[in-house]
């Protein structure tokens, strides 16, 4: 029979481990994507990410024992507790994978002045960085919608039959300005322009059907767009979920069409680190970052860029992602002199998104180095011939046309060809 405690003497305690004060709430999790508009980083690791989202704080586990500290272990990682983004072959990522692809870009006139003056004579053809990506698409046979901005005048009727002959549907924004006209000189094969103010004043609504489109589609692609425009590229971010799965920008700017550098990079960045793929060109690089491509193809990778396309113009192209991967090609060599340049990155970034639509994301070196060559000879056989994209699908060289399997069977070992 156990004694009773002496006076003054404290009992004896209990076996076992220690009372434990009541735990601190210090689980931390974070909104998800869709809770920030879509364009919170999926992973948070990175410590540049610059999409910073809300933290709240949820109750640790209690009690005793191996899976008890376990679990209070996963509860304080803030990072476990991060909503996950489905893998791109879940249907979770992808809305509707026989959708079109949606383009957003702008759309003009652009008349071309032989000669170093604008009193000759000149030639008129469409253009815009919008409306040759979707033209270089339909030429390559993936379906895709236009949306982008046109006056109700001649020229937008224009617009309207091109789409309609190759076949691409247009939802357009319908402006009280006239569509926009672009003055430009060629002088040895390069191209100097003059927008108008329409051009410079080009936005999209994000209408009801513009957005059920954007929405519907398994890829948005965006080229030539008013990025220096806050409310624009807040409603772009509004508009596309799950950017890191289906987004590929393009910011293709152009001297005299965006009013504030500064604010134009700063925007693009925000879209960019959450981007699936972004195409750079040498020119474009040091027009925003004032800095090589190489070294802003680095630091859009640092943002959270999953994959980086860039173009180098004699030197060729590169692919470059996240994972490791860096591949490289030449340029395509044609007969014949070069007549314009305009046009051969839209032609590179169109190669791109088909090989996305038809062969997904590229894992292998093997994979990205085909398509490269690819987007090589579509854009050789663009700066060949007059205007923005090549008129027919007749036009467009086997070489571009190549699937993949192409390449392998001169790179792959040769002990994978033996029947």
């Amino acid at each position: 029979m156990a004694r009773p405690p002496a006076a003054g003497r404290a009992p004896d305690r209990p076996l076992g481990p220690p009372p434990r004060a009541a735990a601190r709430p210090t689980a931390r999790t974070r909104r998800s994507p869709q809770e920030v508009g879509g364009h919170s980083r999926a992973c948070g690791r990175c410590p540049r990410d610059r999409l910073v989202a809300r933290i709240r704080v949820a109750p640790a586990p209690t009690g005793h024992g191996r899976a008890a500290r376990h679990a209070r272990v996963r509860a304080s990682h803030p990072f476990d507790t991060i909503p996950r983004v489905p893998p791109l072959s879940s249907p979770q990522a992808i809305p509707n994978v026989t959708a079109p692809v949606a383009v957003i870009g702008d759309v003009y006139i652009d008349e071309v002045f032989e000669g170093d003056d604008r009193r000759g004579a000149s030639t008129e053809h469409l253009g815009g960085s919008g409306l040759a990506v979707a033209t270089d698409l339909a030429l390559l046979g993936v379906e895709c919608m236009l949306i982008a901005s046109v006056g109700d005048d001649a020229a937008g009727r224009r617009v309207r039959a091109h789409l309609d002959e190759h076949g691409i549907q247009f939802l357009p924004t319908v402006g009280s300005h006239p569509t926009g006209h672009v003055r430009s000189v060629h002088v040895q094969g390069r191209t100097h322009s003059r927008y108008d103010e329409s051009t410079r004043l080009r936005r999209v609504d994000f209408d009801d059907a513009q957005l059920a489109a954007i929405g519907d589609a398994p890829y948005v692609a965006v080229a030539g767009f008013a990025f220096d425009d806050k409310k624009q590229q807040r409603k772009l971010l509004a508009a596309v979920r799950q950017p890191q799965n289906r987004l590929v920008l393009d910011p293709n700017p152009r001297e005299g069409l965006f009013i504030d550098q500064g604010r134009f990079r700063r925007h693009f960045e925000r879209h960019a680190s959450s981007a699936l793929l972004v195409h750079l060109g040498s020119g474009d690089a040091e027009l925003i970052f004032r800095s090589p491509v190489d070294e802003v193809t680095s630091d859009l990778l640092d943002l959270g860029a999953g994959h980086v396309l860039a173009t180098e113009g004699r030197n060729g192209s590169r692919w470059v992602n996240r994972a490791g991967l860096d591949v490289s090609a030449p340029i395509a060599y044609f007969d014949g002199p070069v007549v314009d340049t305009l046009g051969a990155g839209d032609a590179v970034l169109a190669v791109a998104i088909a090989a996305l639509v038809r062969e997904g994301v590229p894992r292998r070196e093997l994979d990205a180095r085909a398509i490269l060559h690819r987007a090589m000879a579509l854009a050789g056989a663009t700066i060949r011939n007059r205007g923005p994209h090549l008129q027919d699908a007749d036009e467009v060289p086997i070489s571009a046309k190549r699937t993949s399997n192409a390449f392998r069977v001169l790179e792959e070992p040769r002990h994978r060809l033996v029947r």
